[in-house]
């Protein structure tokens, strides 16, 4: 119960985050930490397509808002709202680059805990041999020819 409650915290704290980047990209109030022009391509700050761009920072901000409450409700769709979220949060670092390198691995940590604890994943993770070796026997009762375990 505790380890989701910090889960849902850090969510919340880089759904923050990229509100803070959002608000650099559109060039509302001053943000030292954001230069607020993406890395690639090469915009002119204030332009309209930094800020077409920089609406992705306000989407996964509000996708990790999202997948934070459905982790503390424990609700089924917690997983998917979570790796959706970081996807865009990674398509946004990755075009800030120089501002984003640390929330990039962030999103690469929350997708990589997605994939190990969801559904199947969690399975995979404990056991993997017994995994493979029951799709191997399904595959031989199907006619592909047989796997025994020795």
């Amino acid at each position: 119960m505790l380890r989701r409650h910090w889960l849902a915290l850090a969510l919340t704290v880089h759904a923050v985050i990229h509100v803070l980047a959002f608000q650099a990209a559109w060039g509302i109030g001053s943000r030292e930490e954001f230069s607020g022009v993406p890395a690639f391509p090469v915009l002119p700050a204030g332009s309209p397509a930094v800020r077409w761009l920089g609406t992705l920072w306000l989407v996964a901000g509000a996708g990790f808002v999202v997948a934070a409450t459905l982790v503390i409700g424990e609700r089924r769709h917690r997983r998917g709202a979570t790796a959706l979220a970081a996807l865009v949060s990674l398509a946004a670092c990755v075009l800030w680059w120089h501002d984003a390198p640390v929330g990039a691995t962030v999103d690469l940590v929350l997708l990589t805990g997605v994939a190990v604890t969801g559904p199947r994943g969690a399975r995979v993770a404990q056991r993997p041999a017994r995994l493979v070796l029951g799709a191997a026997q399904a595959a031989g009762s199907r006619g592909y020819g047989t796997i025994r375990a020795s």
